[in-house]
Parts: C-alpha cells; sequence; structure tokens
C-alpha cells in the first residue's frame, strides 16, 4: 500500500512537471551577429547588433518587445503579488515630500513632489521661504509623453536670472542642455545634445562651460563653451582629454571665484581653472602623477588643498594665491598627517573649514576656524555618521550637515 502511494505521487509529480512545461512560455534566443570591437586587443561581440541608440532599429525593438513578454508571461501568476507588494512600498513612501531648501545669492532652492507624481518640481523662492514661489521646471509636465525622463544637474547664472539644465529623454545619459529665462518663464531655443549633466556658468551670465560625450564610448572628453543665442556648432573647445582611463567634471571654487576642470583617474588627478569673472588662460594647479591624488578650492584669496602627497590618510594644505603658480613646493600644512585619521571631504569657508573625517570610530565632522581653534559637532549618541551637505555660500557662519540619528540635514 505504501508502495502504492508512493507510485502514485511520482505519477501525479511527472504530470504536473509536464503540464507547467507545455504551458511555459519559450524564451526568445537572440540572433548572433559577428561584429569587431576595435580597442587595445580587438574583441568579437556577436550581441553588438542589439546597441541602437537611435531606438529605431525594428528588429531590436521586436526582440526586446518578444523579452518583455516573455517576462509577463512568466510573471503573470504572481500578478497580484505584485501589486500588493507595489502598493505597500508606495504606502511607506511621503508622497508629498520635498528636499530642505538651501541658500544661494539670495534665493532659497528646493525640490517638491505633489501626491501621485513621479517627478519632482524645481522651484525657489527670492528672500525668505514665507514669499511667493517660482517653479523653475515643472518636470511631471515636461515628462509627459516621453518613455523616459530625467533632469540630472542644473545650474542658474550669476544675476539668477537664467536656468542652464541637462535633461535626458532616452535613458542614454546622453543630456541635452537647455536653458530658461527665469523672468519671462520661457525656454530658450539654444540646444546642445550628447553633454554630461555637469555644468558650470561664467561671470558674463551668457556662457555655460559643458562636457561633451565621445558619442561610442559615452565618455567625457571634451570641456566646452556654449554662448546663448548661438548655436552649438559654433561652441569652443576648452579642453580635450586624450587619456580615457581619466573623467572629467566641470565646477566653481566655493567663493565662486574661479570656474575649474576636474581630471579624475583612480590613482591620480589633476585640476585647472581660469577666472569666473574673466575666463582665459586655465592654470594646471598640480600636474597630474601616478599615486598623488588633490582636491584644490579656493576662499578668502588663498587655496585650501587637501592631498595624500606624503599622507596616506590625506591632510590639508593651503597655499596664497600670490604662490599658487611657483607649484607644490609653496604648499604648506593646515591639517598635518594623522595615521589614525582619514580625511574624507572637507569644504572651506569665510570664516572657518568644515572637515569630513573618519576617526575614534566615526565619521564625524570638525571644524577648524581661521584662528586655528578645532572642534567636533557633537552627537547626542556614542556611534554615529555624520556628511558634508550642500553649501553654498561661503559667507554663511552655518554649515549644513546629515547626521544618521535624524537622517535630516542640519544648518
Amino acid at each position: 500500500m505504501v508502495m502504492k502511494r508512493f507510485i502514485v505521487a511520482g505519477t501525479l509529480a511527472t504530470i504536473s512537471i509536464v503540464a507547467q512545461a507545455q504551458t511555459r512560455p519559450t524564451p526568445p534566443v537572440a540572433a548572433q551577429k559577428p561584429h569587431v570591437v576595435k580597442g587595445p586587443a580587438d574583441r568579437n561581440d556577436p550581441y553588438y547588433w542589439l546597441r541602437d541608440d537611435t531606438r529605431k532599429n525594428p528588429e531590436m525593438l521586436a526582440y526586446l518587445n518578444a523579452e518583455n513578454a516573455y517576462a509577463d508571461a512568466l510573471l503573470a501568476p504572481t500578478k497580484s503579488l505584485q501589486e500588493k507588494l507595489y502598493r505597500e512600498i508606495v504606502g511607506r513612501i511621503k508622497e508629498d515630500d520635498s528636499s530642505v531648501p538651501v541658500r544661494e545669492r539670495g534665493y532659497w532652492y528646493y525640490t517638491r513632489f505633489e501626491k501621485g507624481a513621479d517627478y519632482p518640481i524645481l522651484a525657489r523662492k527670492a528672500g525668505s521661504l514665507t514669499a511667493r514661489e517660482q517653479v523653475m521646471l515643472n518636470e511631471p509636465a515636461m515628462a509627459k509623453g516621453h518613455g523616459y525622463f530625467a533632469v540630472s544637474d542644473w545650474v542658474v547664472s550669476q544675476n539668477n536670472r537664467l536656468l542652464a539644465y541637462a535633461e535626458d529623454t532616452v535613458g542614454r545619459r546622453q543630456y541635452t542642455l537647455k536653458f530658461k529665462d527665469l523672468t519671462t518663464g520661457k525656454t530658450l531655443a539654444d540646444a546642445v545634445d550628447n553633454v554630461e549633466p555637469d555644468l558650470a556658468w561664467a561671470d558674463d551670465n551668457r556662457t555655460v562651460y559643458y562636457i561633451e560625450k565621445d558619442p561610442v564610448t559615452l565618455l567625457s572628453k571634451r570641456v566646452k563653451a556654449h554662448v546663448i543665442g548661438t548655436p552649438s556648432s559654433a561652441d569652443t573647445l576648452v579642453y580635450e582629454e586624450k587619456d580615457d582611463s581619466y573623467y572629467l567634471a566641470v565646477g566653481r571654487t566655493s567663493d565662486d571665484k574661479f570656474v575649474c576642470i576636474y581630471e579624475q583617474a583612480t590613482v591620480s588627478n589633476e585640476q585647472r581653472c581660469t577666472p569666473a569673472a574673466n575666463p582665459g588662460q586655465w592654470t594646471v594647479v598640480a600636474p597630474r602623477e601616478r599615486e598623488f591624488l588633490y582636491q584644490a578650492d579656493h576662499v578668502g584669496g588663498r587655496w585650501i588643498v587637501g592631498t595624500n602627497w606624503n599622507a596616506k590618510n590625506f591632510k590639508l594644505m593651503s597655499v596664497p594665491d600670490a604662490e599658487m603658480a611657483t607649484g607644490r613646493q609653496a604648499w604648506r600644512d593646515l591639517v598635518p598627517h594623522d595615521p589614525a585619521v582619514f580625511i574624507e571631504n572637507f569644504k572651506p569657508f569665510d570664516r572657518f573649514i568644515a572637515i569630513e573625517e573618519r576617526s575614534a570610530g566615526n565619521k564625524r565632522l570638525r571644524i577648524l576656524t581661521n584662528d586655528g581653534k578645532s572642534s567636533f559637532v557633537q552627537s547626542d549618541e556614542p556611534a554615529y555618521t555624520m556628511a558634508l551637505q550642500d553649501n553654498r555660500e561661503a559667507a554663511t557662519t552655518k554649515r549644513r550637515g546629515v547626521p544618521s540619528r535624524r537622517g535630516e540635514p542640519e544648518a
């Protein structure tokens, strides 16, 4: 009798497996087409044909649709569970959340979500948080009609009138640089395709520095300058990176005096800057050198440099403007190297320097005033972590950071 039950159970299991196999959808199989990818060592990629930056290749789209249909059919029995999990996740999210406002040149900037919206509204208020809101970008409205939408970097001109922003409607991280007149609310005709979401204005309120991507590798390759009202074909080449192991970034120093280009590799980097008020010659802070890393910022007539030069845990050094051109021999220790302290980041202000460091088992913030006094931002718990956040005004007497306990920025 026991043997009979085993035989019956085994038969039912076999029937179930066969039935599932018969109803299980067949996965699509991508065709293989020989294609040689050129490089230091050429390689064959039989699936390279699936890449289509235009998203218009009928064969590629048909294959993707087949993959989507297969996934939908395979996961159909879990549809109700998927909906339940989705509702539970959304139910734990504050749908009308907003960022903590940050002040810059008299305006408070922030993003906020409206209930049911997938994208934020970028807005600002002049002078006070009680002032009337000015919507700079209504992303939910901008996203309509697009299968994918993202606004990454955005920067406002020094006169607070023009907004430059990087928009992606494809999902390929090949952004389009666009501009909006904040006084009229109109989007300008200027547009630059295939850029990184990394932008910086010059003081003339007409010139924006951006990074052009390589159309094939998508690496950041060239820094260019676009002048409002001119075609992108007339944009000026400022710098071109020949080494593919380096990535580019652009930005302004904390005191807004300089526009800088940052070239970053794994174990070395380089930085070159030009006066924001009168861009011209780009001066290299220190030439790139293997195993040599540094980050330079400017406030109060001097450069503050965080570096691993003879300091595996990093240290802070300073150099007056007048001596910057003489090279590293003019750099002087500001916060000497400490084998028990790792300096991760720093932010100089007019009256102090905020230092993000790992020490005593915690990641904490240290404040170094211009008269040499040092103190830590206190926590009410023995174990914690702190980090610097968005701090845009060098003249402030407060710093903004994130404590771990509340997870909210402090100002």
